[in-house]
């Protein structure tokens, strides 16, 4: 059963979390605060064990995400029905690298069975799971760099069974980690993004890692975008022949975005990548000109991936990006054979709303964006004389300016606790068929990054 010993007060624990590696002095602030039932008498042996060998100078460095909140984590690692030991900490001068040592445990005695430079200073996760389901589990930690927002590094440790010390089996560098079984043989994997720093021309690579034994092993690899500023969201589902896909959204530059697809083909036996062109070395099916994350938009329970390929005018079909233009939106539903469009859209990024559209108001309808009044105008253009007459109007009004109340002739579509979206449909719009209900309907949430 899982154990992290609490060894200090609530309020130096939640100051702990706060700042990952406290400046508290580990032993010197626990002495005077150990107490029953803080797990003090059961682990006072190995208390003592670590503060012999390193003293009173050193700080505790406790994972600031993930399941484990606690520097140190006593549990059964390998199985033997014994528990083992890791334990996070920084001396409290000199060296800032966070470190790492492990004990085991034997007829209540402790004894050191690893001591480990970590690859960074600061734990950002540990996960401890049984890889290959052989009844030993592997010890994943995730190593990160204070005011570092991208990159970290992952790290594997494994004991063989009782008694036996400690390796360190495997350290990637990556940008993304997920823990999961990718390839369905029912035992988990590490999925990781990684960039070769080596490459005179920038590369990333997926990278699935297996376990077999007590090694790691580097079971498939597949090419992916390269040009990223950062990963922003990660979500996984199961396809309908039971491929575990990963979508990744990531930013190109301050506001560009693509989502990658990578998942294990269990008929060629590999990692693939389908929407990176190796051409053009870039994703360009998922490339849109805002930072719209994917998300299930009409509730059907498939992940629905935005695409800004088409130019919003008539008869317009290039596939050119203008970031100065606006852009029809098509979320996408990819399956093992293809793609699919589900609902056609205007985003508005900024006021957080999007327009859906028909396959008729593709081509019938323009939009005029009054920018000061921060409203969209749609319109319903002729095609064969180019008139155009105005159907209703969008606006975002922010809470604090509405105090409850709308603008004459305006109905809100979208409520939130910082704004509304509002409509304010015309005596055309009306005539043609156009009321509040359906516009509820058609203009739907976006979700903003931050």
């Amino acid at each position: 059963m899982k154990k992290a010993i609490a060894i200090i007060s609530a309020a130096v624990l939640m100051l702990v979390s706060l700042s990952a590696c406290s400046d508290f002095k580990l032993f010197r602030a626990a002495d005077s605060l150990l107490s029953p039932p803080l797990f003090y008498d059961e682990y006072e042996g190995l208390v003592e064990l670590f503060r012999s060998q390193t003293g009173t100078g050193v700080s505790f460095c406790a994972p600031y995400d993930g399941e484990y909140r606690s520097a140190i984590i006593v549990e059964d690692f390998d199985g033997d029905k014994d528990d083992e030991a890791m334990i996070f900490y920084r001396d409290a001068s000199g060296d800032p690298v966070a470190k790492a040592r492990c004990y085991e445990s034997a007829d209540g005695e402790w004894t050191q069975a690893g001591d480990f430079t970590g690859h960074g200073n600061q734990v950002e996760s540990v996960t401890v799971r049984d890889m290959n389901g052989d009844g030993i589990s592997e010890i994943i930690v995730s190593w990160s760099v204070s005011g570092v927002s991208v990159g970290k590094s992952l790290s594997v440790y494994h004991t063989p069974g009782n008694n036996v010390q400690f390796k360190e089996i495997s350290n990637e560098s990556c940008s993304v980690s997920l823990i999961e079984d990718i390839d369905g043989d029912s035992n988990d994997d590490i999925f990781l993004i990684t960039q070769n720093s080596n490459s005179a021309i920038p590369q990333r690579s997926a990278r699935l890692i297996s376990f077999s034994g007590s090694s790691a092993v580097l079971k498939g690899e597949v090419r992916v975008d390269a040009n990223i500023s950062n990963y922003v969201a990660v979500n996984t589902e199961k396809s309908e022949k039971g491929n575990f896909r990963i979508y990744v959204d990531a930013l190109k530059g301050e506001r560009q975005m693509i989502t990658e697809l990578i998942f294990w083909d269990n008929a060629k036996g590999r990692l693939v990548a389908p929407l990176f062109d190796e051409e053009t070395m870039s994703t360009m099916l998922t490339h849109r000109n805002d930072p719209i994350l994917s998300a299930d938009i009409n509730g059907d329970g498939i992940l629905d991936v935005p695409s800004q390929v088409e130019i919003f005018s008539s008869g317009a079909n290039e596939m050119t990006i203008d970031p100065n233009r606006l852009y029809i939106t098509s979320w996408l539903n990819f399956f093992d054979d293809g793609n699919e469009t589900v609902i056609n859209a205007l985003v508005n990024y900024e006021n957080g709303y999007m327009l859906t559209l028909d396959s008729r108001e593709r081509f019938e309808l323009s939009v005029v964006e009054e920018t000061e009044e921060n409203r969209w105008v749609i319109k319903e253009k002729n095609v064969e004389t180019a008139e155009e007459t105005e159907l209703y109007s969008i606006a975002r009004v922010p809470a604090e300016q509405s105090d409850g109340t709308l603008p004459e002739g305006y109905v809100a579509v979208i409520e939130k606790d910082e704004y509304s979206i509002i409509v304010s449909i015309t005596a055309q719009g009306a005539e043609r068929g156009v009321t509040a209900d359906t516009l509820k309907n058609k203009i739907l949430p976006l979700q903003q990054i931050g």
